[in-house]
C-alpha cells in the first residue's frame, strides 16, 4: 500500500499538467477567434466600397455660322475695308478653330434673306445650340431676319469685320444678339465664336 501511494501521486500529477496544457490551448484559440473577429476585414454588416461611376462626356456644342449678302465675294470685294482674306480662307481659319474648341460648325452663305430665314428654322429641326452671323447686305434693313431670330430657342452673337459705328451704321438685327462683336476683320468671326461657347457652356451649368 505504501508503494502504490507514490505511484498514485504521479499518476494524478500527469493527469493535472495535461487538462492544464488543454485548457491553455482552448485560451490561446479563444483569443484567436476573437482577434479574428476583432478584425476590420471580418466585421460583419459593413457594406463593400465601391468605385464612382466615370463622369460622363459633354455633349459637343453644334454652332451655325450664317454668311449674309455679299459676304461670299470677301478678299475681293473693298479690301481697304474687309481685308484680303477670301471666304474660303476665313472658312478654313474658322473650321481650325472649331477643331481646336472642341465644337460642330456648319458655314451657310447665301444673299437672299429668305434662304437665311428659311436655314435658320431648319436649324431648330437639326438640334443646333446656338447661330453665329454676319447680316452683310441684310444689316441695314433684315427686318424679317430679325423676327425670325426673335422666335429661335437658341442664342444668336452677331460679327462684322469693320467698326459699324465708326462707318455711321446701325445694324437692325443687333437688338436680338446676346452681344456683337465688330471691328476686328476676321478676328472679329474668332471672338463671336469664342463668346458664344462662353455663353453655352454658362448657360449649361445654370440647367445642372
Amino acid at each position: 500500500m505504501k508503494k502504490a501511494l507514490p505511484l498514485l501521486a504521479l499518476f494524478i500529477l500527469g493527469w493535472s499538467t495535461i487538462l492544464c496544457g488543454s485548457a491553455s490551448s482552448l485560451q490561446s484559440g479563444s483569443s484567436l477567434l476573437v482577434a479574428q473577429s476583432a478584425s476590420p476585414g471580418a466585421r460583419p454588416g459593413t457594406a463593400p466600397t465601391t468605385a464612382s461611376p466615370p463622369a460622363r462626356a459633354s455633349k459637343r456644342f453644334k454652332i451655325l455660322l450664317v454668311q449674309g449678302a455679299n459676304l461670299s465675294y470677301l478678299g475681293r470685294r473693298e479690301p481697304e475695308l474687309y481685308g484680303t482674306t477670301s471666304a474660303s480662307e476665313l472658312d478654313s481659319m474658322l473650321r481650325a478653330h472649331a477643331e481646336k474648341r472642341g465644337y460642330d460648325l456648319e458655314i451657310f452663305y447665301t444673299h437672299i434673306e429668305g434662304e437665311a430665314i428659311a436655314r435658320l428654322y431648319r436649324a431648330v429641326d437639326e438640334h443646333f445650340d446656338g447661330v453665329v452671323m454676319n447680316p452683310g447686305g441684310f444689316t441695314y434693313a433684315g427686318y424679317a431676319l430679325r423676327d425670325c431670330l426673335r422666335a429661335l430657342p437658341f442664342p444668336y452673337v452677331e460679327v462684322h469685320m469693320t467698326n459699324l459705328d465708326k462707318r455711321g451704321i446701325r445694324s437692325v438685327i443687333a437688338e436680338v444678339a446676346v452681344g456683337v462683336v465688330s471691328g476686328f476683320g476676321p478676328e472679329s468671326y474668332i471672338l463671336g465664336f469664342d463668346a458664344m461657347l462662353n455663353h453655352l457652356s454658362e448657360s449649361r451649368e445654370q440647367r445642372r
